[in-house]
């Protein structure tokens, strides 16, 4: 099927029409007029600095590239806060540059948060533009999110052997409405779009999934909420002809056990039908029971987050996954002005089919950080990386470590009214 294209004049990548479309809605946002006043408020992230890893593609077999060079990270926030709305958005652009001039990346982001509160109802947009190399586009991140602008991408397939470009947009809007102090219904919805450069099949191939959700929400008591959650989804990949639709439901617990100390669990299942295939030879229905448990703990220098799940993914690979995953997250300020993570992130990717075994991969990446704050704007930034990755489909596994030390620069946001 032919598709329409639009160049980006500047960095030469391919832009869909969707995402062109969807880019200029989020621009409208931040420049759409608003009678109430404001405050204003806009900041500038710099992070640059060496990088060097041992098998940056993950390859199996012996067949490893050592690369070292350099990174650059430039973003801006800038956020507006009235009585009744907030919106924040960010363009972020990163660049590497290695001795193999294969490994070099030029990637683009923009993300944003427009939220609207009324006397009862409250509005909630986000929106996410990437234009990222395979290599840092289909690889997973261990830190959970850690602002309303960040988002955790599900849809990595790890597929990152070749180098090709893949631009991704999401966008979820959701609304909710307070029935009385206690209870509140919802509604949601979210639309992912991926396109690669140069599709290959099992691997990289262009998709969409549209989700939409249905909830309602009852506080049970200051310190305990309860929600239950109708959701249906689509996910579709022409290149394998794949039309997959999902129809399930969960019930989750949140509890705030002390101000520092929380913890939720959520439990549900989904029934998912494929048809795939020129002529739909691939025609499979499952039931995936779906879960999340997670703890957020807090002490005087210490935090901690970690979280089990299993959920119910796309993939560039063509086909649906559910993934089993572990993540834990701590941070520790040892003195002042220094400040060390770690971060473990482990988990299972299975086919939803039984027929097609494209996605099989046990994978694990464990990050350790030290910061030191030079001044209140400049800090120092160590790092320590180790990656494994095994495919079911493919003899093998593979295993990469990489270290890096940068400097970032995270000046106070200049603040106005108007």
């Amino acid at each position: 099927m032919n598709k329409t294209v639009v160049i980006d004049r500047v960095t030469g990548h391919i832009v869909s029409p969707r995402a062109a479309a969807a880019l200029a809605f989020l621009v409208g946002l931040l420049l759409a007029p608003c009678s109430q006043a404001a405050e204003w408020s806009l900041g500038p992230e710099i992070r640059t600095g060496g990088r060097y890893e041992d098998n940056p593609r993950l390859r199996e077999g012996g067949d490893e590239d050592e690369i070292t060079g350099g990174y650059l990270d430039l973003a801006a926030v800038a956020e507006r806060r009235s009585d009744t709305s907030t919106f924040q958005i960010r363009p972020r652009l990163y660049f590497d540059r290695y001795d193999d001039s294969d490994e070099d990346s030029d990637d683009q982001y923009l993300d944003t948060v427009w939220r609207t509160r009324g006397q009862r109802s409250t509005f909630d947009f986000r929106g996410n533009i990437s234009n990222q190399q395979v290599r840092r586009g289909e690889t997973s991140e261990v830190d959970f999110a850690e602002s309303e602008l960040d988002e955790e991408d599900q849809s990595t397939s790890g597929r990152i052997d070749r180098r090709r470009d893949r631009l991704r947009w999401r966008v979820r809007p959701q609304y909710e409405y307070d029935l009385s102090q206690r209870t509140k219904i919802g509604v949601g919805a979210e639309y992912v779009d991926v396109d690669y450069n140069n599709e290959e099949l099992g691997e990289a191939s262009d998709y969409s999934n549209a989700t939409g959700r249905l909830f309602i929400e009852r506080e049970l008591s200051q310190k305990n909420r309860a929600r239950l959650t109708g959701f249906a989804s689509a996910y579709d990949s022409s290149d394998v002809n794949n039309d997959s639709k999902s129809f399930g439901g969960a019930l989750s617990f949140e509890r705030d056990v002390t101000e520092t100390f929380s913890w939720y669990a959520s439990g549900g299942a989904a029934w998912t039908e494929v048809e795939a295939g020129d002529n739909n030879e691939i025609d499979e229905n499952q039931t995936s029971f779906l879960f999340s448990s997670g703890v957020k703990r807090e002490w005087e220098r210490t935090r901690l987050q970690a979280e089990a799940s299993r959920s119910l993914d796309p993939s560039g690979t063509g086909f649906l996954k559910t993934r089993d995953g572990v993540r834990v997250n701590l941070r520790h300020q040892f003195r002042p002005r220094w400040t060390g993570d770690l971060g473990v992130y482990a988990f299972r990717d299975e086919d939803v089919d039984d027929v097609v075994e494209v996605n099989k991969r046990d994978y694990a990446r464990i990050l350790t950080r030290l910061s030191w704050q030079m001044t209140p704007e400049w800090f120092i930034e160590g790092s320590y990386t180790y990656t494994y990755q095994d495919y079911d489909d493919t003899p093998g596994d593979a295993d990469s470590n990489a270290v890096a030390l940068g400097i970032a620069y995270r000046p106070v946001r200049l603040r106005w009214s108007r």
